[in-house]
């Protein structure tokens, strides 16, 4: 097996469809509320057999013979256990339960969605960004690029592991909004077709896309560069530039510092763990190390973060404060929180701190 594939979004989609009105400047989006908890270890195995049914249903599955269905059933009801037992120990708010993946076991979901190995990648890090004035960055108390419309909609990578391309792509728009004021849609397959330091649907970097993108010239945007989830030769075309790329930064493994660049720049480019993200339904995640690792080389998703927040959350007896990233993921509007993952900000959940990058504009 490649150890090279960074991700694959939901199998059952191929492309996205885009809606070209897509600003939200002014819409004001409220802190993320959690999903009402489901027990799932108090239904009985009829009630687990008619929940499977449901979801199959639902998600269109569809299995090659009867004992086939019966190991998925039997997956189905040993993940109804994990997400109890994932809810049993959630730090934070975040709720977790069935998902399209559902029948899949943990291994299944990893191999099939998360499988990067970042040391193939390592030699195109770019350079570490060195800003001192960040430190003298007052940043609000909760910012959100989305609100100042500066973040495209939530899109679909379908069945391409191209996850780098759509966080990379999702950063440089947020450089290009704050830059210019003017949110366009950029494209993604130019990256997939033409990055040949990654491997296209079979995974890449997102620090190796950018510089790409700064020896190029540039990157297209989604109207000449359409996205069709699917590798394809690269048919780059200088003259259609939109967005001019210098360089790739690696910034500072520092939440604070990360928050700073956010607030001062636009939306940054992160890898983590990703395994928790299957099941999430909502809330604010804060999973422990059981379901998603700190560890910087088990990174195996990427995504961009928009936005952070705090909120006060009652926790029995007294209030807590809970401050959050906003996370845009790239598995369609159907998965996580409206395509969104919302995740505890100051403790490198999931080694989301250990890599995060951007491109600088020219």
């Amino acid at each position: 097996m490649a150890p090279l594939r960074l991700c694959l979004g939901s199998f059952l989609v191929l492309c996205i469809v885009i809606d070209t009105t897509f600003s939200s400047a002014g819409v004001k989006y409220l802190p993320p509320v959690a999903p009402q908890k489901v027990h799932y270890g108090s239904l009985d195995a009829n009630a687990v057999k008619s929940l499977f049914n449901e979801f199959t249903r639902e998600y269109g599955k569809r299995y090659e013979n009867l004992k086939e269905k019966e190991e998925r059933l039997r997956i189905f009801s040993e993940n109804l256990k994990r997400y109890d037992a994932m809810n049993a120990e959630e730090q934070g708010t975040a709720v977790y339960g069935i998902d399209e993946f559902s029948d899949m076991t943990v291994e299944e979901f990893s191999n099939k969605m998360l499988t990067l190995n970042i040391n193939s990648y390592k030699k195109r890090l770019g350079e570490k960004y060195d800003d001192p004035s960040l430190k003298h960055v007052k940043a609000p108390k909760n910012f959100d690029w989305r609100e100042k419309g500066g973040v495209t909609p939530i899109k679909d990578q379908g069945a391409c592991g191209s996850c780098w391309a759509f966080s990379t792509v999702a950063n440089i728009e947020g450089l290009y909004f704050n830059k210019y004021k003017k949110l366009v849609n950029l494209s993604e397959q130019q990256l997939v077709d033409c990055e040949k330091n990654s491997d296209g649907c079979w995974g890449g970097w997102m620090a190796s896309a950018v510089e790409y993108l700064a020896e190029a010239g540039g990157l297209q945007d989604e109207d000449s560069y359409p996205y069709m989830a699917v590798d394809q030769v690269c048919q780059f075309d200088k003259t259609k530039v939109v967005a001019e790329v210098e360089k790739n930064v690696m910034l500072p493994t520092n939440e604070k510092k990360m928050m700073a660049y956010l607030f001062k720049n636009g939306p940054i480019s992160i890898a983590l763990d990703a395994r928790a993200m299957g099941g999430y339904k909502g809330g604010i995640a804060h999973p422990t190390e059981q379901w998603c690792s700190k560890n910087s080389t088990k990174v195996n998703h990427g995504i961009a973060l928009v936005g952070y927040g705090v909120k006060v959350v009652q926790f029995d007896d007294k209030k807590k404060r809970l401050p959050y990233w906003i996370a845009k993921n790239s598995w369609g509007t159907d998965k996580c929180d409206k395509g969104y993952w919302y995740v505890y900000r100051g403790d490198n959940v999931c080694g989301l701190a250990n890599w995060p990058s951007s491109a600088v504009l020219k």
